[in-house]
């Protein structure tokens, strides 16, 4: 049987972005990277298996920017709260 490919690495740069300050399209899209890279992370054997170090860090930005992307929805609709707070 042949050895997977060593795991690739996450998107370059993804640490430092902030979310607060993307498009709407940016965060669609480095969501789905995000994601997919986290998809791959699991479903990894040993030996490719990334550091914890690292799939801790790309969850922790993709869970960011899925909150930040679901404020701007709940915005968008006008927000839950009607304008109560």
């Amino acid at each position: 049987m042949q050895n997977p490919p060593p795991m690739r690495k996450p998107p370059e740069g993804y640490a430092s972005l902030d979310p607060s300050l993307m498009t709407d399209d940016e965060l669609r899209r480095i969501h789905y990277d995000l994601g997919d890279w986290i998809e791959e992370a699991l479903a990894q054997a040993a030996p490719h298996i990334p550091k914890d170090e690292i799939y801790d860090s790309v969850y922790a930005k993709l869970s960011e920017i899925s909150s930040e992307r679901a404020a701007r929805q709940s915005e968008d609709r006008g927000g839950i709260d009607r304008g109560r707070f």
